[in-house]
């Protein structure tokens, strides 16, 4: 099932792996995701849950950009901290239970020319990124939307069944 990524400048999609050991067929929402063959099952304590625990599979090079979690009393909302980035190096997609957003940031550059430069200290994440989250089962997946801003940020609404 396809979910358009708004973009209030201009962009679009990316990949996290991120599925169920037990959960239902993957229903991909984002155009451009390819099918990943995740490696075998094994907890990862720092995934995020908004219900129950699941295992994830990011690939071991890949980086976790920061998230945010919010809950109304008509949805959850996910914001994910993906600065310097255009929308169609991002990859939003749900499969089973699981919320999965990847991408690769590129090196950042100046927006002037530099013959030459040094790196003294490089603390901004870069290369490929990996974040899924728990859906929990009374989200209404079909209803599932996201926007990403020219602050560079990520967001991504999920609303519950019968809610506002």
């Amino acid at each position: 099932m396809g979910v358009e990524l708004a973009d209030q400048r201009a962009g679009q999609p990316v990949a996290v792996l991120g599925v169920p050991q037990d959960g239902p067929e993957p229903v991909e929402w984002a155009a451009g995701g390819e099918e990943l063959t995740p490696p075998a099952p094994g907890p990862d304590p720092g995934t995020l849950q908004l219900g129950q625990t699941f295992y994830r599979y990011c690939p071991v090079d890949s980086w976790k950009p920061a998230v945010n979690l919010y809950e109304s009393p008509a949805s959850y909302y996910v914001c994910v901290d993906l600065a310097g980035m255009d929308r169609q190096e991002i990859d939003v997609q749900v499969k089973g239970n699981v919320l999965m957003i990847t991408g690769t940031r590129r090196h950042p550059h100046p927006p002037w020319e530099v013959p030459e430069m040094s790196i003294h200290l490089m603390e901004v994440d870069q290369g490929p990124f990996c974040r899924s989250v728990e859906i929990p089962s009374e989200v209404d997946v079909d209803r599932i939307r996201a926007s990403y801003s020219s602050a560079g940020f990520l967001w991504v609404e999920l609303p519950r069944r019968g809610g506002g």
